[in-house]
């Protein structure tokens, strides 16, 4: 596929008739949950939980995996809530999907993250609640997983995994430096999968960063960046295996239809260009990257194409390198450049993933 073919077909998409275009849209997301968490930045996150089957008697629950989605995505789609989370779920885990802020039913303004770390404290508060290892026992008002209390409880018995796909992989690295020096989960955390983690971005030389983050970031926080700054976060859907594959050029079709501007009460991912505010949090956070990686003691398993244009391999290839950690491991799937491999090679994916959750049980 060319890029003049993929500029076509894009343009196809989004001159589509608005009454058709929302529907497909309609039959492509999941409905909102009854489980939420009520998080410290202020927040109210909706939360989307899934158990291996409904009689937890016929088959126990191996551990937990709390489950963070990417960039202006979120985890009630067709792809991630219709088939990549159950798939998991069923290979014995109870799966705990979140929206973070601003991020599908999630409070907050549509894809404007302030601070990243408001973020990571909003996921290490979670999986204290899940938990329940609190100073005080966890009211309803603030958690409710809309289960059993029975079920709930057996699965606070069970071990802690974390995983993330692009920038969630950003966020569960950040999340597992969190949770490996908690004084309450450091002990029942196993360890962290992250997909295509987003871990390494071209930055500006220091100076402009400095100038964006005192002057335009503070005035435009809600404002879009201009598109020849923003093109790290456009979706690359030029791939001759989405075209030819029907389900996964659906996929791709629904979430350039994922616009909650276009479609205000049906929308739920971003397809404008990253915020201003978003992109200085961002450069903050990747400013300490370097730093951070060598204090990454955690168990983890890194899933990544080396020719994945979104996010760089360097950036996963390097915390290899530096992290301290004794139980690290890098995986490879070569699927042609594409970002997202759970999309391409669901079986694969999650088939590397289980096993190496299922080895760190005991």
């Amino acid at each position: 596929m060319t890029p003049e073919e993929e500029e076509r077909w894009i343009a196809s998409i989004k001159a589509e008739n608005d009454e058709t275009a929302l529907e497909k849209l309609k039959r492509f997301q999941r409905p909102k949950t009854q489980a939420f968490f009520q998080a410290p930045s202020g927040h109210r996150l909706h939360l989307r939980i899934l158990l291996p089957s409904d009689d937890l008697e016929a088959r126990q629950v191996k551990a937990v995996i709390v489950h963070c989605h990417g960039m202006n995505s979120h985890v009630n789609g067709g792809h991630w809530a219709g088939e990549f989370l159950p798939r998991l779920a069923r290979e014995g885990f109870a799966v705990f999907g979140v929206d973070i802020m601003g991020h599908g039913y999630s409070e907050g303004t549509r894809a404007l993250i302030q601070d990243w770390h408001h973020v990571f404290a909003d996921l290490e508060a979670l999986t204290e609640a899940i938990f329940d290892v609190g100073d005080e026992p966890v009211r309803a008002e603030v958690f409710n997983a809309n289960m059993a209390p029975e079920i709930l409880g057996r699965l606070r018995q069970r071990p802690l995994f974390i995983h993330g796909a692009s920038m969630g992989g950003m966020i569960c690295f950040h999340l597992g430096m969190r949770l490996q020096r908690h004084p309450r989960l450091q002990k029942i955390f196993k360890g962290a999968t992250l997909g295509c983690p987003a871990l390494q971005v071209p930055m500006p030389p220091e100076a402009v960063v400095c100038f964006l983050n005192a002057f335009v970031v503070p005035c435009f926080s809600h404002s879009g960046m201009p598109s020849i700054l923003s093109s790290s976060s456009k979706i690359n859907y030029g791939h001759s295996y989405v075209l030819s594959d029907p389900k996964q050029k659906m996929y791709a079709e629904m979430e350039m239809r994922d616009d909650p501007l276009r479609f205000p009460d049906v929308g739920l991912g971003w397809t404008r260009n990253t915020r201003w505010g978003t992109a200085g949090a961002f450069a903050k956070v990747f400013s300490s990257m370097d730093k951070d990686m060598t204090n990454a003691k955690f168990p983890f398993l890194i899933i990544h194409d080396p020719q994945d244009k979104i996010t760089f391999f360097e950036g996963s290839e390097k915390l290899m390198e530096r992290s301290p950690s004794n139980d690290k491991e890098l995986r490879r799937f070569d699927t042609g450049g594409f970002h997202c491999i759970c999309f391409i090679d669901l079986e694969g994916y999650v088939g590397v993933q289980s096993s190496w959750m299922n080895q760190r049980l005991a």
